[in-house]
């Protein structure tokens, strides 16, 4: 029975990793496509604010995506660690 609790967990865990590296990709290329309509949709009357704007927006929608992902990955990480150490306990009774 504990065979089953630990691959349910490890499925889990690599579904998580896999949505969080997915959301890592569809996060920055979500702040690219933004940053470049802001960028090149911009007025003529207003050119260097649309430039400004649209650079932030990529920069941190990027650095804000990768973050939040990192954080994911933390707890992840937690998680194996977790059912590793319980493995170790139930290992020694």
């Amino acid at each position: 029975m504990s065979e089953k609790k630990v691959s349910r967990s490890s499925f889990w865990v690599k579904l998580l990793r896999t949505v969080a590296y997915l959301a890592i990709i569809c996060g920055c290329l979500m702040s690219l496509i933004i940053g470049c309509v802001m960028i090149f949709g911009a007025d003529a009357d207003h050119r260097t604010t649309g430039i400004l704007v649209g650079i932030a927006i990529i920069v941190i929608g990027i650095v804000c995506n990768l973050l939040a992902a990192s954080g994911i990955m933390v707890f992840l990480d937690m998680a194996s660690d977790l059912r590793i150490i319980r493995g170790h306990v139930e290992a020694d009774k």
